[in-house]
């Protein structure tokens, strides 16, 4: 005999806002800090299926691309990598349909969006989260097939072979970017945050590592006489634009259970002049005609961080205590950086660099998550519901 489902009983208006109907089916997930309601049946299904016809559709209009190019050339061996190769189609291509199908799946999504925040926020972050996501698959490409080259180094593939392995990325490519356009949230954002900023600043710090850059200062990473400096400000610059698209996402969502909050008008107003004197670093560097420039706004930087953790108790609703010692102690410690360095010159530039940056970062995405809590619980989309053994179940006693 079949069990009766399980019922949960909400109310219409977060119904209406879930896009839920009398009927529907959950299912209820444990997770490692809670429970959590999927739905099942068709509203699952209808977002994968269209994943796998607009992969194939445009993985397939690639793979008749890579064919076409090599037919007209007529080249009957193809080398993995190098300027006529799989590989530079792949990029190429991949990035170019993975794109595309990021783009077509960012804007389904927004339009089947149960979310918290208002829709106008998709449109603001859209051309920044595209481009993000577009630089962090080309750059994940080529290192991938850097590794490729030098573990088959020579490679020389016939056509149909080349063309089986060009199917194969591109398809893995597409399914990829239609996924994470569908997983976009503020732990998405946070995440491409934090592997853009950390993954290009340590590589340019790898890069640079026969120059001993250490000896200089950290903004040298930046400057004509660093090898590839110019990827090291890109990262700055897309950080910036990625932390800003992170904040007003944020902040929308936060708006719907602030609406009139001047606190956290001040709060974001704040953190968007820190996004925008992070991109400014990058922007203006260390170089000799805006050396003065770039040691200022570095500075104020600090400063911004400073005032931050300084009002952050009159700022964000819901403050907790042990939230408030962390940013205290971090606070101080600037200070105390900042002292040490300008006040006395007992630390390098290179030093006070260094270790105001790991403390401002790790003090930003404290915040971040402490931002992000407000929003996964608000008060007035809380359910209490109680729960009533069945009396034909029986729970099994563990063995000691």
């Amino acid at each position: 005999m079949a069990k009766a489902p399980y019922k949960v009983t909400i109310s219409k208006a977060m119904a209406e806002k879930f896009k839920l109907s009398s009927g529907d089916q959950l299912n209820l997930k444990v997770r490692e800090h809670g429970v959590q309601l999927q739905l099942q049946g068709e509203k699952t299904t209808f977002f994968q299926q269209k994943m796998v016809i607009w992969t194939l559709i445009l993985t397939t209009l690639a793979t008749l691309g890579f064919v076409l190019y090599f037919v007209v050339n007529q080249r009957r061996k193809i080398p993995l990598s190098g300027s006529e190769s799989i590989a530079s189609l792949v990029i190429l291509l991949g990035v170019i349909t993975g794109t595309i199908i990021f783009s077509i799946f960012y804007i389904q999504n927004r339009n089947q969006m149960t979310h918290y925040f208002v829709p106008r926020v998709y449109w603001r972050s859209f051309p920044i989260i595209v481009i993000s996501f577009a630089v962090i698959l080309a750059l994940l490409l080529l290192g991938s097939f850097w590794v490729l080259e030098h573990m088959f180094m020579g490679t020389r593939f016939d056509l149909f072979t080349a063309t089986l392995i060009f199917f194969t990325f591109s398809l893995l490519i597409d399914y990829f970017m239609a996924s994470m356009a569908l997983t976009i949230n503020a732990n998405t954002l946070t995440s491409l945050f934090v592997a853009v900023f950390v993954t290009g600043v340590a590589i340019a710090m790898v890069t640079n590592g026969a120059d001993m850059w250490w000896r200089h200062n950290l903004s040298y990473l930046g400057t004509k006489v660093a090898y590839n400096s110019w990827q090291f400000n890109a990262t700055l610059i897309l950080s910036a634009f990625i932390m800003l698209a992170l904040i007003d996402y944020l902040f929308v969502s936060l708006k719907v259970q602030y609406p009139h909050s001047r606190r956290l008008t001040t709060l974001r107003i704040i953190l968007m002049l820190v996004a925008i004197d992070l991109g400014a670093v990058g922007l203006f560097p260390n170089n000799m005609r805006f050396h003065w420039l770039h040691d200022h706004i570095s500075m104020a930087l600090v400063y911004w961080i400073i005032m931050l953790i300084i009002g952050i108790r009159w700022l964000l609703p819901k403050v907790t205590k042990d939230f408030l010692i962390i940013s205290y102690i971090l606070g101080g410690g600037l200070l105390v950086l900042d002292f040490l360095f300008q006040g006395i010159g007992y630390l390098s530039l290179t030093a006070f660099e260094l270790s105001a940056f790991v403390a401002a970062f790790s003090w930003i995405m404290l915040l971040i998550q402490r931002i992000k809590r407000l929003i996964d619980t608000p008060d007035g989309d809380i359910v209490t519901i109680q729960v009533v053994a069945s009396p034909d179940e029986t729970v099994a006693k563990p063995k000691i």
